[in-house]
């Protein structure tokens, strides 16, 4: 897989998860996060898979521990946004646990993937698809979007350098 392929499916597996939460309304939870998950596993799993199989296990190890390092990451990437910056004021738990799972699943798909530039290339296109979507927004939060930026962009760096680190 070519970079631009892997920036371009990222990225629509961004807008396939948009799709997956408006479409996911009134399901039972379990089969809403299995709706939402799925185009990241299959984001995954195309870089996991994409020099062939062999050496799998190791790449999904890599994915796993990159996603919580890039999760950890982003816990305090966020913490010291809101206190340091007037741009940036996130208080409400449930969107830090969110923006913390995006940037874990940056940093999984960069980490996992059989070559780190294909990885990090993948997980831009994933952050790059939720900004097209906030910039679409009738009155966008431009020092939200900058602080998504820098939260996700920290969880896909973390997981490419983990990604060429353990190899």
């Amino acid at each position: 897989m070519s970079i631009p392929r892997a920036l371009v499916l990222g990225f629509l597996a961004a807008i396939v998860s948009i799709l997956a939460v408006l479409a996911g309304e009134g399901l039972p939870e379990d089969c809403f996060f299995m709706l939402l998950g799925l185009p990241v596993v299959a984001l995954a799993t195309a870089g996991v898979f994409d020099s062939g199989t062999t050496g799998w296990a190791w790449r999904v190890a890599r994915g796993l521990v990159g996603t919580v390092l890039a999760g950890l990451a982003a816990f305090l990437a966020i913490g010291l946004l809101t206190d340091n910056t007037n741009w940036f004021k996130i208080t409400e738990p449930l969107v830090v646990l969110a923006l913390a799972a995006f940037a874990g699943t940056c940093g999984g798909v960069a980490a996992s993937a059989a070559r780190p530039s294909r990885g990090f290339a993948s997980a831009i296109g994933f952050m790059l698809g939720f900004v097209a979507l906030l910039s679409l927004a009738d009155t966008p939060d431009y020092g939200f979007m900058l602080g998504f930026v820098i939260v996700l962009g920290l969880g896909a760096a973390i997981g490419a350098l983990l990604g060429t680190v353990a190899r």
